[in-house]
This record gives C-alpha cells, sequence and structure tokens, in this order.
C-alpha cells in the first residue's frame, strides 16, 4: 500500500519532530535520502501498517487540537512547538502515548539512519 504525499509529508515532520539531529550538530534530515524507507515500508510491511500510520497521524492532529495550549493540529505547530509536544506525550503514563512516540521514535531511526553517510559517521557498514 502507498504512502500518500500528504501523509508523507506529516510523518516527515513528526520523525524531524523526535530525532530533531540537526540541534545536536548531526547531519540534518535535509541530508538524508528518505525514498528507501518510503519503499520499505510500502512495500516490505505487513498490509495494516500504512493504515496504521494514518491513524497514528490522524492521534497526533487531534491530540493537539483539543490541547488548550495549541488548539490546532500539530501539523500546524512550529517545529519547537511540535518537538515540545512529542517530549510531552513521551513522559505521559498513559500507554497509547507513549507507543505513538516509541513507533515514531523507531521510523526515524530506520528513516536517518539509512543514509550511508550518518552511517558511516558511527563506522557502522551497511
Amino acid at each position: 500500500m502507498r504512502v500518500s504525499v500528504r501523509s508523507r509529508a506529516r510523518t516527515e515532520l513528526v520523525l524531524r519532530a523526535v530525532l530533531p539531529v540537526e540541534d545536536a550538530g548531526l547531519p540534518g534530515w535535509d541530508t538524508v535520502d528518505r525514498e528507501v524507507f518510503w519503499r520499505h515500508l510500502e512495500q516490505d510491511t505487513a498490509p495494516t501498517f500504512v493504515p496504521g500510520l494514518e491513524l497514528m497521524l490522524v492521534a497526533l492532529g487531534w491530540l493537539t487540537r483539543m490541547d488548550r495550549r495549541y488548539r490546532r493540529s500539530f501539523f500546524r505547530l512550529s517545529d519547537g512547538e511540535r518537538r515540545d509536544v512529542m517530549a510531552a506525550l513521551d513522559r505521559r503514563s498513559d500507554y497509547v502515548s507513549r507507543q505513538l512516540v516509541a513507533t515514531f521514535k523507531i521510523l526515524a531511526c530506520f528513516a536517518w539512519f539509512d543514509a550511508p553517510h550518518v552511517r558511516a559517521r558511527y563506522g557502522v557498514g551497511r
């Protein structure tokens, strides 16, 4: 199943929020070609993965709409606000919030570490 252009763009915002590599002086997201990552997600995951990703994006958008501090979709927040939201969700005790963040962190690591120059920085080959 294909990930829509809109969902790709939204997922990319979440990945940047959970793994802000530029803030740590690491190779930035703009230097990483994520096409292989997206191809793997679309071709090599279970049939329920892409619909699950879509549902996670919807949930994240609504979580910030319902939050009095933001009252707008996660995807309309600034970069800093998105990072703050993901950090706050990670600190919550409920399973759903923490699982949402953990899943996006795993996806961010898959996407970022797929880049050869990132792996080379850590002495890891393919």
